[in-house]
């Protein structure tokens, strides 16, 4: 924390510009970038008596939600605005890379999935009683991740059988969200 205050004193004239110009909200896109490290913190809990208990070797996630012009998601560089932002310890303890990476993705698309159904929504194209489809319909989604494995997996025709259960109904459950058709439940 000491580290992050000194930065932001010693870089207080930057900062994030929104400009108005940037977005064509008729064409938006949401984009969900994130990435993990494996086994690389540790997490303090206190019990109910008071006993602070240190875990080791938990991972870390983080997260943007970011708005971009769905035009602009072919081109190298696009301009956006930053809607939000999470970094955390992940809950469960991985055992693998591909597993935390993985649970951050699926909680970035989770959180992506909320704040199209709200631009939808904003636009009059929300059907609330099928949230879900009708913001995919309305707006796309790009994904972006740094681990190949989950990203092979996810592009795979055909779900491959996985080691660990638990990753495995990760995997399939992005999968589903990914293959699914606009429009489609």
């Amino acid at each position: 924390t000491n580290k992050v205050v000194k930065y932001a004193v010693a870089t207080a004239d930057r900062g994030l510009t929104f400009r108005s110009d940037v977005l064509d909200w008729n064409d938006l896109a949401g984009v969900v970038c994130t990435d993990a490290s494996h086994a690389n913190e540790s997490s303090i809990n206190v019990t109910p008596t008071g006993v602070v208990k240190e875990e080791p070797n938990r991972s870390q996630g983080g997260r943007l939600q970011l708005l971009a012009n769905r035009g602009d998601m072919q081109k190298d560089q696009y301009k956006f605005h930053l809607i939000g932002h999470s970094s955390t310890t992940i809950k469960r303890v991985c055992r693998a890379t591909v597993q935390a990476e993985a649970y951050t993705l699926s909680e970035g698309v989770e959180d992506g999935d909320r704040i199209r159904a709200a631009v939808a929504d904003l636009h009059g194209k929300l059907d609330h009683k099928s949230w879900e489809a009708s913001a995919a319909a309305f707006m796309q989604q790009c994904w972006f991740t740094d681990c190949r494995s989950v990203r092979d997996s996810l592009c795979k025709s055909v779900l491959s059988k996985m080691a660990d259960k638990r990753l495995q109904t990760e995997i399939g459950a992005l999968r589903q969200n990914l293959w699914r058709k606009p429009g489609e439940t």
